[in-house]
């Protein structure tokens, strides 16, 4: 009767043929799911729906991130290939959906990677077929037991990460005998430009690039400059079916052109600064400009290019060739940086005769110098002899910089080493560690977490070790830690055509950092650095502090996940009733149940 009484009354009970069936109720519910596209392939960000259920896995593509709301819990995939602003405004959009629909904020955002797909997003999938992991990583790999799966840290490969890397493979079938015609986009319309021009770009513009071969699918290229307008981004991507209906499109953005691209103009390649409509050599005071600075830069002819940069001194860097061009006199300055390389030092050659056929500079003369044998005229057209990158690591035996991503995002910690990098790659959520040989520095975004913090730092320390090992170097080489917005410049000028003025995204990501960093030390030793986050071995604390929040410090330094050993071992018997090796042998599940009645998690 009391079950009754807490009903209200025992009333007439409907049957089953009265009521709507449990398969209806679930498609009503599912009928509302949906799965959306964060893309800004078309120049200008945009979020679409895709699709409705049922889902497939094909809809989900590498270039883009996705967001799949199931009611009870959103998604967002990031695909490995997406691009940062992708990344970042996709966890915005969800939050977005979220406050939208009317529902509570504790339904939950999960973040997954392409490849570290978790059971229950696969499942709201049909018929999802796993793939083998192209890059090495055991996606599949669970510790089983009474808890929830998770995912079992590998350790880091340091051997792969510090042997000699192969050249990265890419997927771009180019061929010298092919036909190559580009246009940039004027209006809202694509303009052809001469031949002349081939292989000069500006970076206030955007163009399409067609490359042809009888026996092979065109390819098609769209090249996006990085001050380019998000309108002539958008119509770069909407053009192109005007041009060629049937083609292989392929995006690129400025910094970061493929090898297969660079190809097309046979090591005559120039990426200058403003538009062609902009580019009419004013400087600040309205004059008329004169002078024009190129960094060339390089490994091998397929990836050495040459970047306009501000023709002033300090933009001169030992590692480095540079180009100056006296458009008045006619004279191009060759300088060699002491540590340059053969192939940089001849592409800088090529450069400075590409340059002359496309400003039309008829009889200019060549002159090459190396560093320190310069002409004084040389210094009076770069505005003097100021300080500039010369560091004795630029100048001898100069080694090839790497770059490393550090993330756990995917549910394990992983070190995976990228190519044809650039300042765009540094991803305020994400850490990255840079290789000089001469020095390791650890990149730190300020939203990565505390977990990856400290793989990072103790895999840079490692790497160091096993370094020493293979190619020869220090022990005690360095290993420091450095915060966005205050990086040396030892750091910086290995990213060709570094920003640091206001007005690019990533200066306006940086004044989110000031309060956070008001305290902090940007430029430390990373074992200072390990010691802001993990507490020293063997700190204690009593029973009465732990179970209280916040925690001393504000949590800094303690493993959550491990609150009881911070116990002396004759507290922890007093509180657990048995001992720490009594306890290692309890099931995870048992343990979790004790350490919420204690208030230890």
């Amino acid at each position: 009767m009391t079950f009754w009484k807490a009903l209200g009354s025992t009333g007439p009970i409907k049957g089953a043929d009265e009521v709507e069936d449990d398969s209806l109720y679930d498609f009503k519910t599912t009928s509302e799911f949906s799965l959306h596209v964060v893309s800004d392939a078309s120049g200008m960000l945009k979020v679409e729906k895709v699709s409705s259920p049922p889902f497939e896995k094909t809809m989900l593509k590498t270039e883009d991130c996705f967001i799949l709301d199931v009611g009870s819990e959103i998604f967002v995939w990031v695909g490995k290939g997406c691009t940062k602003q992708e990344k970042l405004s996709s966890m915005f959009y969800a939050q977005q959906f979220l406050l939208d629909s009317g529902r509570p904020d504790w339904i939950p955002i999960t973040r997954l990677v392409q490849g570290a797909e978790t059971p229950i997003f696969k499942s709201q999938f049909y018929n999802w077929k796993e793939e083998n992991a192209s890059d090495g990583q055991d996606y599949a790999a669970y510790e089983r037991g009474n808890i929830a799966p998770t995912k079992q840290q590998k350790a880091v490969d340091l051997g792969t990460l510090v042997s000699p890397r192969g050249i990265q493979k890419e997927n771009i079938n180019i061929h010298k005998e092919g036909k190559v015609t580009i246009w940039r986009i004027e209006n809202f319309k694509h303009a052809l430009i001469p031949k002349e021009q081939y292989g000069v770009f500006y970076s206030g513009d955007s163009y399409i690039v067609l490359f042809e071969h009888h026996r092979l699918k065109p390819i098609t290229f769209y090249w996006l400059g990085r001050d380019s307008s998000p309108d002539e981004k958008g119509a770069a991507t909407l053009l192109i079916k005007e041009i060629v209906e049937d083609s292989k499109h392929i995006r690129v953005a400025q910094g970061k052109e493929p090898r297969g691209f660079l190809n097309l103009f046979d090591g005559k390649c120039i990426f200058k600064l403003g538009g062609v409509s902009g580019y009419k050599r004013l400087l600040k005071n309205g004059a008329n400009r004169t002078t024009f600075l190129y960094h060339v830069k390089g490994t091998c002819a397929e990836d050495t290019r040459a970047v306009e940069v501000e023709p002033l001194s300090r933009n001169l860097n030992s590692a480095d060739c540079f180009v100056l061009n006296d458009s008045i006199n006619k004279i191009l300055y060759i300088w060699y940086g002491k540590g340059s390389e053969t192939i940089e030092q001849k592409h800088a050659k090529i450069c400075a005769q590409f340059i002359i056929k496309v400003e039309d500079l008829q009889q200019a003369e060549i002159k090459e110098f190396h560093e320190d044998q310069e002409p004084h005229e040389f210094w009076d057209l770069l505005g003097g002899k100021t300080e500039y990158l010369n560091f004795p690591e630029l100048q001898h035996n100069v080694k090839e910089p790497r770059l490393y991503h550090c993330s756990n995002s995917s549910g394990t910690f992983q070190v995976e080493e990228l190519y044809n990098w650039s300042q765009e790659d540094l991803m305020m959520d994400d850490i990255f560690i840079l290789d000089i040989f001469s020095c390791v520095f650890v990149w730190v975004g300020p939203e990565s977490n505390d977990i990856e913090k400290k793989m990072s730092y103790e895999t840079a320390l490692a790497f160091v070790e096993k370094a020493a090992e293979l190619d020869g170097r220090p022990r005690d080489t360095k290993v420091v830690r450095v915060l966005p917005g205050c990086e040396p410049a030892l750091f910086t000028c290995w990213f060709q055509g570094w920003k640091s003025g206001s007005g690019d995204a990533y200066e306006r990501n940086l004044a989110l950092l000031k309060e956070a960093q008001a305290n902090t030390q940007a430029i430390v030793d990373v074992r200072e650095a390990l010691q802001e986050i993990v507490l020293p071995e063997g700190t204690t604390f009593p029973y009465a502090v732990l179970c209280r929040r916040p925690l001393p410090n504000q949590g800094k330094g303690f493993d959550m996940s491990r609150l009881e050993y911070y116990l002396t071992d004759d507290e922890f018997f007093v509180v657990f009733n048995m001992t720490k090796g009594e306890w290692e042998k309890c099931r995870e599940w048992k343990k979790m149940e004790i350490k919420k009645k204690l208030a230890l998690f």
